[in-house]
């Protein structure tokens, strides 16, 4: 799973982004990073424990339950971060089922797919972060020559 040094850099920075967001995030950002921990640790359990074709499928599930949490964020709340999030999320759900569905998707195309769609909700994540930040340091400043 991360047996590569891009997957190992990759590892190492959704991990700061999501301590990063558990530490200074709001409730959305909090919960969001929280998600995502889940579902990759809950995932990469499954996909080291199982056939891949069974694998597939729970991961799919997994991935379902993170694009509804995702979805609901989005919907709750007025930052378009989530909505971004659960685009990315939606595609990867659909990549574990058309793989699933059609064995004939090459091992590298599903990998690439997953990878790029993981980074973007990641991504995703990190720019609500920095839009949050921002918004602080503004909030800060207006204070500050008041």
């Amino acid at each position: 799973m991360i047996a590569t040094l891009a997957s190992q850099i990759a590892t190492f920075l959704s991990l700061a982004i999501f301590a990063y967001a558990l530490l200074r995030g709001e409730r959305t950002e909090r919960i969001a990073a929280a998600a995502m921990l889940v579902a990759i640790f809950a995932s990469g359990l499954i996909l080291t424990s199982r056939t891949l074709f069974a694998a597939l499928w729970i991961v799919f599930f997994i991935d379902l339950g993170l694009l509804a949490l995702l979805a609901a964020l989005a919907a709750k709340g007025r930052r378009i971060w989530p909505a971004v999030a659960a685009a990315f999320q939606l595609i990867g759900a659909a990549t574990h089922a058309a793989t699933a569905l059609d064995l004939r998707i090459g091992g590298w195309a599903y990998a690439t797919a997953t990878w790029i769609c993981s980074a973007g909700v990641v991504l995703a994540l990190l720019s609500g972060m920095v839009s949050l930040e921002l918004r602080r340091l503004r909030v800060r400043r207006g204070r500050s020559r008041a």
